[in-house]
């Protein structure tokens, strides 16, 4: 039990950041938020409730899912946008580019590459956490696996460190100290 809070607080102190640009709490980023807390946890928890023996089925449908509701996500932003739908203001309303002798290109290959190996590793993580909630019938192990889970935006502040050279806080490093103390004594456990 006190791992998990532990993890809880950790979480906590890795998502603090201090903001110079005055940026205040709203209704919308409490929504969002919200959204997105009940988006990770009811994932862990549709993968707790799939049978032990469904194997990869699971993630092949939780993928489907999250396209199409990714998918209608996108097209419901891109609709509200004012303006409408993104056009090429040259090609008369024709199609993007017809006429402007504008040449698209798409994305560099680079680009293409990361966003693979980014779905590559988010796939592999998502079969860890299934494994993880299907390798023991103590019903402690759901509540663990949540919280491994949540420390996901230590693996993205490391990233911002390394990549971008972003400084972490001292209440950050805290926040990852305190994380891993957590991880060893839930493993422990």
């Amino acid at each position: 039990m006190v791992a998990l809070v532990v993890a809880g607080v950790a979480v906590v102190l890795v998502a603090a950041v201090p903001d110079s640009g005055g940026a205040r709490l709203t209704a919308r980023g409490v929504v969002t938020a919200a959204a997105a807390g009940c988006g990770l946890g009811g994932i862990v928890l549709a993968y707790d409730a799939s049978p032990t023996d469904a194997g990869v089925a699971t993630l092949v449908v939780a993928r489907v899912v999250q396209a199409v509701l990714l998918g209608a996500a996108a097209l419901v932003v891109v609709r509200l946008r004012p303006g409408g739908p993104p056009h090429d203001a040259g090609s008369a309303g024709g199609p993007a580019g017809a006429g402007s002798g504008a040449v698209r290109s798409g994305p560099g290959r680079a680009l293409v590459l990361v966003v693979v190996g980014c779905g590559v590793l988010d796939a592999v993580a998502n079969l860890f956490i299934q494994a993880g909630l299907h390798s023991s019938d103590d019903p402690s192990t759901l509540p663990v696996m949540s919280v491994l889970n949540a420390l996901y935006p230590i693996g993205t502040v490391l990233l911002a460190g390394l990549v971008l050279r972003e400084r972490l806080t001292a209440v950050q490093a805290t926040g990852i100290v305190l994380a891993f103390a957590a991880s060893v004594g839930l493993a422990l456990s």
